[in-house]
Order: C-alpha cells, then sequence, then structure tokens
C-alpha cells in the first residue's frame, strides 16, 4: 500500500476496475477487508493508522484504535469488538 499507490495522476497499479482498487485500499489501510462482504467473512491486516473512525446509520460508530503501530510490528495480537451490550475478543 505504502510502494504502489500515490497520490499523482498515475497513483494506483494496473487497472481501476470501477473503484475497487480504492475500496481494496481505503479498506486494508483501516486494517480489515471484506472477502465475501454477504457472510461476513474478513481478513484482518495491520493498519496504516493509529486511530480511525467510520461514521454508521442511527449515530453508531465503528472505531478502530491500534496499539504499538509500526512498519517493524506487523502482526496482529488480537482483536476485540466492543458492543452496547457486550466486549468479545477474537
Amino acid at each position: 500500500m505504502k510502494n504502489m499507490y500515490r497520490n499523482m495522476p498515475n497513483g494506483l497499479e494496473g487497472n481501476e476496475d470501477c473503484s475497487q482498487m480504492s475500496s481494496w485500499y481505503i479498506f486494508s489501510s483501516l486494517g480489515f477487508y471484506p472477502v465475501y462482504p454477504f457472510n461476513g467473512v474478513f481478513v484482518f491486516g495491520s493498519p496504516l493508522f493509529d486511530k480511525a473512525s467510520i461514521s454508521l446509520p442511527q449515530n453508531r460508530k465503528f472505531e478502530i484504535e491500534v496499539i504499538n503501530n509500526s512498519s517493524d510490528n506487523i502482526y496482529i495480537q488480537s482483536v476485540t469488538l466492543i458492543t452496547s451490550l457486550t466486549k468479545r475478543v477474537i
């Protein structure tokens, strides 16, 4: 993501494919990607950002916070999903 995507006219490698590559970049930079959105299967990866927030319907937010984020510390130790009713570690 750091080498093949740039803020330039030729910043996307290959065919943009109707914004699919841009969608992949946004999701991947947040640290996850929906492999098959219809059944909720996601692949987790290393986020580029220490914190990010996605606005959801009904004034809800999906927040991402990374501890010890660096280019050397790329392995995920755990993912925690916190809802208004429960806290689950995935």
